[in-house]
């Protein structure tokens, strides 16, 4: 069977034909592969639907290998202390935090009436 718009006044247009094929093959990959995450999550006796929904919208995604990763540059290091950069920020924040948690606890205290100097 032709679809309509790929005949041309009795010529076969090839490029519709072509770009009707891609969306149809794209169409069934999506449906077998998100079929195959449907029974997958239903075999892993997934906890709730939010769950199982999550793992039929994620199927698309494939896992990164070790290879893929090397050589990339790290845009941010998990320990900036450690990579030698941002010290100081991080020992800034710190202080800070820790000195309006200080005043915190001290004005909590005075209201309750244990701060007895």
């Amino acid at each position: 069977m032709v679809h309509t718009g790929a005949v041309m006044s009795g010529l076969i247009n090839f490029e519709s034909l072509e770009k009707e094929l891609r969306g149809a093959v794209q169409s069934e990959e999506r449906y077998q592969r998100e079929n195959t995450a449907k029974l997958r999550a239903v075999e892993q006796r997934v906890g709730s639907y939010e769950d199982f929904r999550s793992l039929v919208l994620a199927s698309h995604l494939k896992p990164l290998h070790r290879h893929e990763l090397q050589g990339a540059p790290r845009r941010q290091p998990w320990n900036p202390i450690a990579a030698g950069t941002g010290t100081r920020d991080v020992e800034t924040r710190e202080t800070s935090s820790y000195s309006q948690d200080q005043t915190d606890s001290d004005q909590t205290q005075n209201k309750v009436g244990l701060n007895q100097d």
